[in-house]
């Protein structure tokens, strides 16, 4: 697969250049990376059987073998946002590795790439300062039937997320590689997610969030799946909760205030 990134450069000088299959800019005359493309770039599932790729990083789909689904390609009605530490009280922000031991801020990628980089002089690991919050998983064999939001949708049963401290809301979990085909008893629990961006309607500028869920070998994390906060499904109580609340999605929708996020640095492999 590297060979192909290097042909295609090769045979497309003018083209739109990647980074492990991450696309820093889609026009010619720009040489920074857009918010929305990087974090789209980032904000990736799979929804089938996948299995792990060598001498590729796990944070980009290039890292596994097997059909993913980028959650906000052709999506008109929520846009991805970065984290504001003053507002979430999240932070996520990423350098990309050079061997030489530069780091580049992600901003200034598409700069480096027009000025033909090769892929020979960068790693595969993220340096990031990030947000990691634990969040409970659960193994649901009925999913309640009440949802909303944007994404794709469990429709049997598998392992969520409890979204809310009082009520029965809860968003699906997207598992990766091994980790997907785990029992129940193994996925239940309490795992390290890392926040990475915001979404936010383009109709009425309700928000929510989006985490990649992390495995760690010793100080050097790897993504085995991603959580939608967009998406919800709740059960029949709160529903009538729901429609009793003066703003209808106040009981199901999600809030940082239910976080409780430690601020760390490390890399994403």
């Amino acid at each position: 697969m590297r060979g192909i990134f290097e042909a295609a450069h090769r045979a497309s000088p003018n083209g739109p250049r990647n980074f492990w299959g991450l696309l820093p800019h889609q026009h010619v005359d720009q040489d920074q990376m857009s918010d929305q493309d990087f974090l789209t770039s980032l904000c990736w599932m799979h929804t089938g059987s996948s299995e792990r790729q060598c001498k590729f990083p796990s944070w980009s789909w290039t890292g596994w073998k097997g059909a993913v689904q980028f959650m906000m390609r052709g999506n008109k009605y929520w846009a991805l946002i970065p984290l504001d530490d003053r507002h979430d009280r999240l932070v996520f922000e990423v350098a990309m590795q050079q061997c030489s031991l530069r780091y580049t801020h992600w901003c200034d990628l598409g700069r480096q790439l027009v000025a033909r980089v090769s892929y020979a002089d960068w790693k595969t690991e993220l340096l990031v300062k990030g947000s990691i919050v634990k969040l409970n998983f659960v193994w649901l064999c009925r999913p309640p039937e009440h949802t909303l939001g944007s994404g794709p949708l469990k429709k049997g049963p598998g392992i969520f997320v409890k979204c809310h401290g009082t009520f029965s809301s809860y968003s699906p979990v997207w598992a990766s590689g091994s980790f997907a085909t785990e029992t129940s008893a193994l996925l239940s629990g309490e795992w390290d997610c890392l926040a990475v961006a915001k979404m936010q309607s383009i109709e009425d500028n309700s928000q929510n969030y989006c985490f990649l869920i992390l495995e760690w070998k010793e100080e050097v994390a790897q993504r085995i799946g991603f959580i939608n906060f967009g998406r919800r499904v709740w059960d029949d109580e709160s529903e009538e909760l729901r429609k009793q609340a003066a703003n209808k999605g106040s009981s199901v929708w999600w809030s940082t205030s239910h976080l409780v996020a430690s601020k760390r640095n490390f890399l994403l492999d």
